[in-house]
């Protein structure tokens, strides 16, 4: 027998877990001697493995025979045919928030409806060669969409005309502020749209991290989309930036949640240092401060029966790649431009010249192949820092635009969220091997 080559130990107080994200995320704790027993895995063979410890050993892939083959994640798409696509309508806002990654507000670029159209025909045109049954259309900022209604409107519209044309269903989604008024809650409605709204928490909070940008309270507007969406039952989520200023106040904010709304999950993510935050001087938490402070939360909030996402710790899913900015993401910028990251949406942005993967030309859009098969080859296979470490398969490197800033795409060893990351996975872990005990 030899020891399964995805096979991570994990020292955890006195012993250790033993932890196999490739095999359905199994893991076992196990006392030191156990190690004894790996070491000496070459010495085991299939007719002596009779008593519980090595029986169980093998039934969960710790030790398996030399002919085992580690899972693959299947292969890169030798094409490029989105049928889901994400369009960013301005660089506009009605908030002035301390930390917005893209400065928005502060140059105002509308996309226009050709830009949306041609988008549109894309996805429709790549769904009816790969056999899809819908399209997949969203909103998100560079600004707050619905500064740009119109377009909204009219990308809707349209979406839905070419699609029930085509015989395809169309799904709808938007990550908005939440100050909207009652024609667009009613439009948000009507067209069954997703929505995902950004909103800090309590009212000091959320006014002093997201105040309107004439530097009024915006609570009362948020709080107006928030009730809409409860008494009219729509599908809708939270995500909440963490400060410095928030940090020490996370339990405070789930009871917020949970007073104020029906969601079961929000998302927490602490802020990045970028864009506005360097004129408002709004700084990231300490990695072992927020960590710490997370798992409390966690730990809080699960009495109140909610639970809390962080993009870094995901127990859930295993996947080579972090997220569709490795290039599987369509999303159409103001300008159109094809970027398969939202937080790299302007050209004079240093990163576009690597998420930055296409152009409107005419009806339609170039792409540059060697930039997509860039971002393809960003997997955690490929990031040498990440080999040894436990989570590799849960966070996969780590947000791509965070690592860029800081150096370079395959190289995480400057990535602020590591530690974080390792600890909230190692939280989930312990959370299953508890409830296996049950």
């Amino acid at each position: 027998m030899i020891v399964n080559p995805e096979l991570f130990v994990i020292p955890n107080k006195d012993n250790f877990i033993l932890y196999l994200p490739l095999e359905n995320r199994a893991a076992l704790q196990v006392t030191p001697g156990v190690l004894s027993i790996l070491k000496n895995a070459s010495s085991i063979t299939k007719e002596n493995i009779q008593d519980g410890l090595l029986k169980k050993l093998v039934d969960k892939k710790v030790l398996v025979d030399e002919n085992y083959k580690v899972k693959e994640f299947g292969k890169k798409p030798s094409t490029y045919l989105p049928s889901r696509g994400v369009f960013l309508p301005t660089t506009d806002c009605n908030l002035g928030c301390i930390y917005c990654y893209a400065s928005s507000g502060e140059n105002s670029i509308n996309m226009p409806f050709g830009v949306a159209k041609s988008g549109i025909d894309f996805l429709v045109k790549n769904a009816k060669e790969t056999g899809e049954k819908s399209i997949g259309v969203s909103f998100h900022g560079g600004g707050e969409p619905f500064m740009n209604y119109p377009l909204i409107f009219a990308t809707v519209e349209y979406s839905k005309e070419i699609a029930k044309a085509n015989k395809l269903k169309v799904n709808f989604s938007v990550v908005t502020n939440g100050v909207l008024n009652e024609n667009q809650l009613n439009f948000l409605a009507d067209n069954r749209f997703r929505l995902n709204i950004s909103l800090d928490g309590p009212e000091d909070i959320q006014d002093h991290q997201r105040p309107l940008r004439n530097g009024k309270s915006s609570f009362e507007y948020v709080m107006k989309t928030v009730k809409f969406m409860e008494e009219n039952k729509q599908n809708y989520g939270i995500r909440s930036t963490i400060t410095n200023f928030n940090l020490n106040r996370l339990p405070e904010m789930v009871d917020f949640f949970k007073e104020n709304t029906t969601i079961k999950d929000v998302h927490f993510e602490p802020v990045f240092e970028c864009g506005r935050c360097e004129k408002t001087e709004t700084k990231e938490p300490n990695s072992k401060e927020f960590l710490e402070k997370i798992l409390q939360a966690k730990d809080y909030a699960l009495t109140k029966g909610i639970g809390i996402y962080y993009s870094g710790g995901r127990f859930d899913s295993t996947t080579e790649r972090f997220c569709g900015a490795a290039g599987s993401n369509f999303i159409l910028t103001p300008y159109g431009n094809i970027t398969t990251c939202l937080e790299v949406s302007s050209p004079s942005d240093p990163r576009a010249s690597i998420f930055h993967i296409g152009n409107k030309v005419n009806g339609g859009f170039e792409i540059n192949n060697d930039k997509l098969e860039l971002l393809r080859s960003r997997k955690v296979g490929n990031i040498s820092h990440c080999t040894d470490c436990f989570s590799k398969y849960n966070c996969a490197g780590d947000c791509l635009a965070k690592v860029l800033a800081r150096g370079s795409l395959f190289d995480t060893s400057n990535n602020t969220r590591c530690e974080i990351n390792q600890g909230v996975l190692l939280y989930e872990i312990n959370k299953k091997l508890e409830e296996a005990k049950k």
